[in-house]
């Protein structure tokens, strides 16, 4: 991605971007809440590939395809001051067992989100990036 096509990075891209940073992964579930439409979705999800900013891996579960942050894509984050985690998800990392309670935790946070009086969301990875000396903390989410 060129500084120019990193500029234009829009609020609903951030928010997608910020989203798979911390959650680790979002399907196209999750997107169609925020974006509305599987058209959007689509045209969202192939722009982020061709820039490199997101992945994808197969899950092997419904849906069966998840999305995650590349380095790239963080780094488009970190340039806002906007990544609040410490350690990206990498599809080696994922567990069958989370996967149904992490979508939960996305698309609680897009509901939420909505609220006129939202201030802020702290996904399980954000809270344990803070509170990495506490192992045994295993939040679900924090408003």
């Amino acid at each position: 991605m060129t500084k120019k096509m990193t500029k234009k990075v829009t609020e609903k891209v951030k928010k997608i971007l910020q989203i798979m940073a911390e959650n680790g992964y979002i399907s196209s579930e999750e997107l169609e809440m925020l974006l509305k439409s599987r058209m959007q979705v689509r045209r969202y999800i192939n722009n982020l590939f061709s820039n490199g900013l997101i992945d994808s891996f197969d899950t092997g579960l419904k849906p069966s395809l998840a999305y995650v942050l590349t380095k790239k894509g963080a780094n488009v984050l970190a340039s806002r001051h906007q990544l609040r985690v410490t350690h990206l998800f990498r599809p080696c990392d994922f567990g069958p067992t989370e996967f149904y309670h992490n979508l939960a935790v996305a698309k609680a946070w897009i509901i939420i989100a909505r609220h006129p009086h939202y201030l802020d969301f702290e996904t399980p990875r954000v809270i344990l990036a803070k509170t990495r000396d506490i192992p045994k903390l295993k939040p679900d989410a924090e408003i």
